[in-house]
């Protein structure tokens, strides 16, 4: 616990602080076993390492009804024509509340004055000592304070600007060590072969431009097998990316000409996208890399496990949205899946009301991480868990499309 008084605001550098704290994010990376790196998700490291900071802004509590007061007597010491003259006094010990991460304000921001102010920093509070000749009147006590509390809250705002955007630093610090370690494992150990299938355009099939992708309790990694960790095959972002562009663009064919595709059934709207997205991709062994499999499912397949499924499904109430979910769920079984919900409406009017019982049915899935921004209106896109174990996570990516004619 901090009981310390001194000047606040003045201690080692804040910006070699939040070095220190980025640069602990590409260790983290750099010390994790093969094995324990290799069974962990991007998404899995970076959640551990997010856990483990604890910088938090500094929140103040200076309204009258916040603070606390202790009124004592005490003597002071003032120059009398040169001499030292002990005289009578009284002194305010005024508690000021606070919130964050207390460390931050011993720390000197990138902006400073030559005179911080002195303070005795307690866990969670500030307190100020203002001592003044017994005959001092009110008004001098208040404008003491009000100097000293405006002088503080312009610090606190140096401090909460340097630290607003570390998260950010981290993310960025993290994605790029763990991309560099994985380009060397697949560089020196061949595990390109095994960690994707590969697809590849067709020769003359138009080009994908793939679409841009505009806590605090410590999260574990998932425990390797003490055989060691064996890379699973699994589809990469990009490629991820190219089929969602491709199911968007034959969904927004659909919308085009409502009238002929509303009359189609779930099986021939997922017919059409499937012949679609083999029209542009290809396997390593086959010609025909998306297989349909069940009633209206799509596939990417080895060795019978799947590593991409999509599942088309005809709008019938937010109560079915879960279901289709959970439909999807039994279907993945590798680490770090793809997946992809495509639904059609083509009865309900009104179709941007669908938007918020989609999202709000979605949000109460008992599987569900997270979801992750998507700002094209009609998609959303989520993390999930398998039901049969924490450490297995799944994208899922949402389409709605409106294929309603009245």
């Amino acid at each position: 616990m901090f009981n310390i008084s001194e000047h606040l605001f003045n201690g080692s550098e804040l910006s070699g602080y939040i070095r220190n704290i980025v640069l602990s994010a590409q260790d983290t990376v750099d010390r994790m076993s093969k094995d324990q790196f290799l069974i962990s998700t991007d998404e899995q490291i970076l959640e551990h390492i997010l856990s483990n900071v604890h910088v938090v802004p500094i929140k103040l509590y200076t309204d009258p009804e916040q603070l606390s007061m202790d009124q004592h007597e005490t003597t002071m010491q003032i120059s009398d024509f040169g001499d030292k003259v002990t005289i009578r006094a009284t002194r305010l010990d005024i508690e000021i509340p606070f919130t964050g991460t207390a460390h931050l304000l011993m720390l000197t921001p990138s902006a400073r004055a030559s005179n911080p102010p002195r303070a005795t920093l307690k866990q969670n509070s500030i307190i100020i000592t203002i001592t003044k000749p017994h005959d001092a009147s009110e008004d001098a006590f208040k404008r003491e304070l009000d100097s000293i509390l405006a002088t503080i809250r312009q610090y606190v705002e140096r401090i909460n600007r340097d630290v607003a955007n570390i998260e950010q630093q981290i993310v960025t610090t993290a994605k790029a060590a763990i991309s560099k370690r994985r380009d060397a494992l697949k560089k020196h150990e061949g595990l390109s072969q095994v960690l994707n299938i590969p697809l590849k355009s067709k020769d003359g099939a138009p080009p994908v431009t793939p679409i841009p992708i505009a806590r605090k309790i410590t999260k574990p990694l998932p425990t390797p097998p003490k055989s060691g960790f064996q890379p699973q095959p699994g589809i990469d972002d990009k490629t991820y990316e190219d089929i969602l562009n491709m199911i968007r663009h034959e969904g927004r064919t659909y919308e085009g000409a409502p009238s002929t595709f509303c009359k189609l059934v779930e099986e021939e709207l997922r017919d059409n996208i499937l012949a679609h997205l083999n029209g542009h991709f290809e396997g390593a062994a086959s010609g025909e890399t998306f297989r349909k499999k069940g009633k209206t499912d799509i596939r990417i397949e080895e060795k019978d496990r799947s590593a991409f499924v999509g599942e088309c499904k005809i709008w019938g109430g937010a109560n079915e949205v879960n279901k289709a979910i959970n439909q999807l769920l039994g279907y993945l079984t590798w680490r770090d899946c793809k997946a992809s919900l495509i639904i059609f409406n083509k009865k309900t009017k009104g179709f941007t009301e669908l938007f918020d019982k989609l999202s709000d049915a979605i949000s109460q899935h008992p599987n569900l991480i997270k979801r992750i921004e998507h700002n094209i209106p009609g998609e959303w896109r989520y993390i999930l868990q398998m039901p049969e174990d924490e450490n297995l996570r799944i994208t899922l990516h949402v389409f709605l499309f409106n294929l309603c004619t009245e």
